[in-house]
């Protein structure tokens, strides 16, 4: 069911679908209790568009031909989204989720997490799913090596997948002079480099006998499953493809790719959906601070609410070092004139997604503790909050998100900014940054962190161990693919280490990145 707002009345039903396309139903069932609501004035006044939305598409729906890109037209009220075993469980993950679930609900639809039910007995085996299964619909998103050997998706005659191994060869041009004056004559030889290294290549042939380089393709695929299901199927060769894919399949953006009714092919840059394939061009967005470069915010505005959650469930009541980081922070910018709340989770419990709601920065803030930050079912709501043009900054003892550190923390005597981040980089020394804290150690995540995704803002200096291993990482969300920042997330270490003046042109930074947000 949908719902829509009269005046003076929320909450109130109007719209409930019925028997959806799809599972073994041969058409939608439309009951609709209050036709007012779709007229221009409630429209306008009550903001009933995604209602009037739904009933447009469900009535155009009836008169055309869908295919693959109508999505999730042809899918039912109950889908169910499937990943492959090799797909990292990241924030990037997390963020493809939200991403789905968001724009499924919008147009009616829930999106239900894989359970017990294996990849493999939905897609695997011959026939599809089982009778047994539940009756839903499906979006599985995989590498082409893990659809391959854990999917039929290959062996149904549709398309085949094979490995090619290319030698690289030089071409050599040598000039020969000829009996005859004036005349030079040239010959061409190709021979292997002794030295290269073979090749392997993804070949995916479709069933029309095209073959495409699977390290460059992502495919969109839509096909039955069992007798009463549909099932969405995105490929390609890493997680930044499927996140093209899944950004491509929600915000319809073919423009540069080839269509049929049940296939979509896209090519993968690397540089984002309609990104360009420059390289000399980045497909990050840096979003334009509102104060100058270099200048400290003062007197901000009333309407920018930052929220300073004090980590401190797991460590005790009244703990030093949490209180004193948080209350750095609040501090901070509450002098500065902006609106600034604070959540104990020891007091208040974890903040779920409403608790965020209508703030422009969350400091989630665990100080020198080893056991704070956001947990896996926390992070659910901030990564809820970074889809509503909000910035998020952490700072922790332990690992966060997908960061999965072994051993011990390392101690840590000195940083470098990197500048990969101009905004946050801003105003700060260039130079390695001496820490006033004489036993500050963090976690090692130079082998846990993607580069591909995340920015290296702050590094371990020269006089540390593991030198240039990440102690603050950056990550920017586009949810709309319009390349511009829709929101962004920051992992650190504890800011109180830092020297003062360091610490406040850091968090003046931070704030003007967040206040930037589109």
């Amino acid at each position: 069911t949908l719902n829509s707002l009269r005046a003076g009345v929320t909450g109130f039903t109007t719209l409930g679908l019925a028997a959806p396309r799809g599972q073994g139903f041969p058409k939608n069932v439309m009951a609709l209790g209050d036709l007012d609501v779709l007229t221009e004035p409630f429209v306008s006044r009550h903001d009933n568009r995604a209602l009037l939305g739904v009933v447009a598409d469900f009535l155009a729906g009836s008169l055309r031909t869908e295919t693959v890109t109508d999505f999730p037209a042809y899918l039912g009220s109950r889908v169910m989204l499937l990943a492959g075993a090799e797909t990292p469980r990241d924030a990037l993950f997390l963020n493809q989720i939200a991403i789905l679930q968001r724009f499924l609900e919008n147009r009616g639809r829930t999106l239900i997490l894989q359970g017990g039910t294996t990849v493999m007995e939905i897609l695997g085996g011959e026939g599809g799913a089982s009778a047994s299964l539940p009756v839903v619909d499906y979006v599985y998103m995989a590498d082409f090596e893990t659809a391959a050997a854990e999917t039929n998706l290959f062996e149904d005659g549709d398309m085949t997948m094979r490995q090619e191994v290319e030698v690289p060869v030089e071409v050599t041009t040598s000039r020969e002079i000829s009996g005859t004056a004036g005349v030079t004559g040239t010959t061409t030889s190709v021979q292997p480099v002794a030295a290269a290294k073979p090749i392997t290549r993804t070949v995916i042939t479709l069933d029309d006998g095209l073959g495409l380089v699977g390290e460059e393709t992502v495919l969109i695929l839509r096909r039955p499953v069992g007798p009463f299901s549909t099932g969405v199927v995105i490929l390609g060769p890493n997680p930044k493809a499927l996140e093209e894919g899944l950004t491509r399949l929600t915000t319809a953006s073919y423009a540069n790719c080839v269509t049929s009714p049940d296939l979509v092919v896209c090519p993968f840059t690397g540089t984002g959906v309609g990104g360009s394939t420059d390289s000399s061009s980045s497909p990050r967005s840096t979003p334009t601070p509102s104060p100058s470069a270099g200048q400290t915010p003062s007197g901000g505005s009333g309407t920018f609410r930052i929220l300073v959650i004090n980590d401190d469930d797991q460590i005790g009541t009244g703990s030093a070092d949490v209180r004193s980081e948080a209350d750095t922070y609040a501090t901070f910018y509450r002098d500065l004139g902006l609106n600034v709340t604070q959540w104990s989770t020891e007091e208040k419990g974890s903040p779920q997604a409403e608790d965020l709601t209508g703030f422009n920065l969350v400091i989630w803030s665990s100080g020198e503790a080893e056991q704070g930050g956001p947990t896996d079912e926390e992070m659910g709501a901030v990564t809820d909050f970074l889809f509503s043009n909000g910035g998020v900054f952490v700072t922790s003892g332990r690992d966060v998100g997908d960061f999965s550190p072994d051993g011990e923390p390392v101690a840590l005597v000195d940083i470098l900014s990197t500048g990969l981040n101009p905004i946050l980089a801003d105003g700060l020394p260039q130079d390695a940054i001496r820490l006033t804290a004489t036993d500050a150690s963090a976690y090692l995540i130079g082998e846990t962190f993607t580069p591909e995704y995340y920015d290296s803002i702050l590094v371990r200096g020269p006089q540390s161990p593991s030198a240039g291993d990440p102690v603050m990482l950056s990550q920017e969300i586009d949810y709309d693919g319009d390349g511009k920042t829709d929101g962004f997330a920051v992992i650190a270490m504890s800011l109180t280490w830092l020297p003062e003046p360091v610490r406040k042109e850091f968090m003046a930074n931070l704030y003007i990145w967040a206040s930037g947000l589109e």
